[in-house]
């Protein structure tokens, strides 16, 4: 079965490993997050509004990046989010030529991070990496890199919290003279493995008030996140932080019927909608990326069809 949702193929997969504990009684809550000013909330339902939807770059090997590529055209989608594995199949610069072919917008690449080394790699090896994510990110217009911080790997929270804050403030420097910005994504304890000890979104926003830095924000993954009501209690605070938004979108490929994108509860769907105008309306200006998750194996033609079906169901929701 294909899952859009598996990992595959990066330094960076995820097992089961113990992450972090609730946060302790006295730190910061979601209301507690405060951001610039906004002015009076505007509709977000004209034509302009369908160029911030992205499609993920998908994880197997089914298709090449200049398939994806062309597929995407052919639906009228102008921006793809970057899978760093997937880039580096062939020569990054002739895959950097592609986007260029297609005059293809880029929203992200995914991923960077493992400073807390339960990746594998030292702190100062996977912040190297993680300049070396940005730099590619530089090469191919991207507009921000998205982070998995590392799980706790048996340090104390305090040392944890360090290592990631170190690391991201170094990146941050390496990231801000290049114009990119950092996506730090929280995962449920059930989802997480190795990729980060940030299991929500509360969790997230500690470390990104904590580096204080200006390119560094929120990169929300629905998928990764429980339902609906956290995403939409948390707008109004987080939306001025957050760099991307992300959302799985299920396809029955047998009937090829797309369903609204889902939450890591199988059981649950997220009201899209109300989630695009309520994270714009707080003050989120990016992109909004679908990631395509079918039932079964899918052909080129198939995966075309989705991509019409995302367009459409983008549309549907923004141009009411």
């Amino acid at each position: 079965m294909f899952n859009i949702r598996s990992f595959l193929s990066s330094p960076f997969q995820p097992e089961s490993y113990s992450v972090s504990e609730p946060n302790p009684p006295g730190e910061i809550k979601s209301i507690d997050y405060r951001s610039r000013e906004f002015n009076q909330p505007q509709p977000i339902h004209d034509e302009s509004q369908l160029n911030r939807l992205a499609i993920s770059q998908v994880y197997n090997h089914q298709c090449s990046l200049e398939q994806e590529l062309a597929a995407l055209k052919q639906a009228n989608i102008q921006t793809v989010g970057l899978y760093r594995p997937r880039l580096a199949e062939f020569c990054d610069q002739q895959n950097l030529g592609l986007l260029l072919q297609f005059q293809m917008q880029v929203s992200s690449i995914a991923w960077a991070g493992g400073f807390t080394g339960s990746h594998g790699y030292s702190h100062d090896e996977a912040i190297a990496d993680s300049c070396d994510v940005v730099q590619l990110a530089s090469a191919a217009g991207a507009s921000c890199v998205l982070v998995a911080t590392g799980a706790r790997y048996g340090h104390t929270r305090n040392h944890t919290n360090r290592l990631i804050c170190d690391g991201l403030k170094q990146v941050s420097d390496f990231a801000g003279e290049r114009n990119i910005e950092l996506a730090v994504v929280p995962m449920v304890n059930s989802k997480a493995g190795r990729w980060t000890c940030l299991n929500s979104i509360d969790d997230a926003m500690q470390i990104i008030l904590k580096c204080n830095r200006p390119n560094i924000g929120l990169g929300i993954d629905a998928g990764q996140l429980q339902n609906s009501e956290i995403l939409l209690g948390h707008a109004e605070s987080v939306a001025p932080h957050t760099k991307l938004v992300r959302m799985q979108v299920v396809c029955d490929a047998d009937s090829s019927e797309l369903v609204s994108p889902s939450s890591s509860d199988e059981d649950s769907s997220l009201p899209l909608e109300e989630i695009l105008n309520q994270y714009t309306q707080h003050g989120y200006d990016g992109f909004f990326e679908f990631q395509l998750n079918t039932t079964n194996q899918w052909s080129l033609k198939e995966y075309r069809e989705m991509l019409s079906g995302c367009r459409e169901l983008f549309a549907q929701s923004v141009l009411i």
